[in-house]
């Protein structure tokens, strides 16, 4: 009983830091990506600490909590579509242990996650994406900084996992 209560209890204290996160994502001029980045990460530390079931609940409910609390719709998608979900195709992906293929497998999640955001935006909000690049220089530059991210990402899951994790 002891357990339970506490891993509802650490849930809900990472939905609060996930949902300030994308309040703060959508609301500030400058640091989307940075608060969006944040925001992923807290799906992670549910998965350490409860499974993938409760990862896959995590994500569905700070979803559905933000298109709750906050008022700019189209401000969410990048948590939608990619952020929110990367703490649980990771978890996937890096089962599988080959690395080389991994690293694939992500990129390609990246780019997949990329292009559904790029046609939402411009396609379906008709919002007018200007680029001084073509579009796959664009998204070569992006899934570059994508690598990095990642490599950060690892990082911290195992800060965690080594400070937290008995």
């Amino acid at each position: 009983m002891k357990r339970k209560s506490k891993m509802i209890a650490l849930g809900g204290i990472l939905a609060a830091l996930c949902i300030i996160c994308l309040y703060l994502a959508v609301h500030l001029p400058t640091n989307r990506l940075f608060f969006y980045s944040l925001a992923s990460i807290f799906v992670s530390f549910i998965i350490l600490e409860s499974g993938m079931k409760s990862g896959w609940l995590f994500y569905m409910t700070t979803s559905a909590l933000s298109m709750f609390i906050i008022p700019n719709k189209i401000s969410l998608l990048p948590y939608l579509v990619f952020f929110g979900l990367y703490g649980i195709i990771k978890c996937y992906i890096e089962s599988i242990n080959l690395i080389p293929l991994e690293l694939i497998l992500k990129g390609v999640f990246f780019l997949a996650c990329e292009g559904i955001l790029y046609i939402l935006y411009s396609q379906v909000f008709i919002i007018n994406i200007t680029l001084k690049l073509p579009l796959y220089g664009v998204f070569g530059i992006f899934l570059a900084v994508f690598f990095i991210y990642d490599y950060i990402y690892s990082r911290i899951i195992a800060f965690y996992k080594a400070r937290f994790i008995s």
